[in-house]
């Protein structure tokens, strides 16, 4: 794909439009689902356990995916301005915080979709300072649940961590990470089914990873080619504009 300032972008390869349209659809899907059938859904953070929220079929709008929309509208600016307006700091991190600045905004003429209806909750590891304190008055504004995870620390960390983490996972991200994220989970899940009504069903979980896994493997072996081609691929003069 190759950009000239002023002008739309150039879709040169098939797979671009291809996944573009795959884009636009699912967004149309999501809208239809959240906005015009009200269906219970979830804001939730891009690193935490989407899995199970696929398993129980309930939408998902991931904050980062709401941000890039929000920005795709040319709208980042006038929320910012209506948080600073609203006594926010105009340093506050902004590609965490886009998505409540649409909501304190409350203009539906304005905004995408009209807004974000009440989601059933929202979900955030707590990753960096920030976390907490947008997404608790995040849930506050659209007066709903906020489920925070936590972000342990990592004790004695391999630097070749990647090389064995498939396999040795006590090793790698040490038991009580692993028991702490699992009750989370659990709790997260109790937590859904009686927002939703629905039952979450193991059995669909394990047959959603075993097809995450089998994309991983194609992901590993991609970036290993990538990675062990001379000279590099992404640095041929004829892929540069792609």
């Amino acid at each position: 794909m190759s950009t000239v300032a002023g002008q739309r972008s150039r879709k040169d390869l098939a797979c671009t439009a291809e996944a573009t349209a795959w884009q636009k659809a699912f967004g149309a899907e999501l809208k239809r689902r959240v906005v015009e059938n009200g269906e219970p859904f979830a804001i939730a953070q891009a690193d935490t356990p989407h899995e199970i929220f696929h398993v129980m079929d309930m939408p998902l709008i991931t904050n980062q995916w709401w941000s890039a929309y929000i920005s795709a509208k040319q709208l980042s600016g006038t929320y910012f301005d209506a948080m600073v307006e609203k006594g926010y700091p105009d340093n506050s991190c902004k590609y965490c915080s886009l998505g409540f600045a649409c909501t304190l905004a409350a203009d539906p003429a304005k905004a995408p979709w009209g807004g974000l209806p009440r989601p059933a909750v929202l979900v955030a590891r707590l990753t960096c300072d920030c976390i907490q304190q947008v997404f608790s008055q995040w849930a506050d504004a659209l007066d709903t649940d906020f489920f925070p995870m936590e972000a342990p620390a990592w004790q004695d960390k391999d630097p070749q961590w990647f090389e064995h983490s498939n396999e040795q996972w006590e090793k790698v991200y040490q038991q009580d990470r692993i028991e702490l994220m699992v009750a989370e989970m659990q709790a997260l899940i109790t937590l859904l089914e009686s927002k939703t009504g629905r039952l979450f069903d193991m059995a669909k979980l394990q047959t959603l990873m075993e097809k995450i896994n089998e994309q991983e493997v194609y992901i590993a072996e991609a970036a290993r080619m990538i990675g062990s081609a001379r000279p590099a691929a992404l640095l041929r003069p004829e892929l540069a504009a792609f």
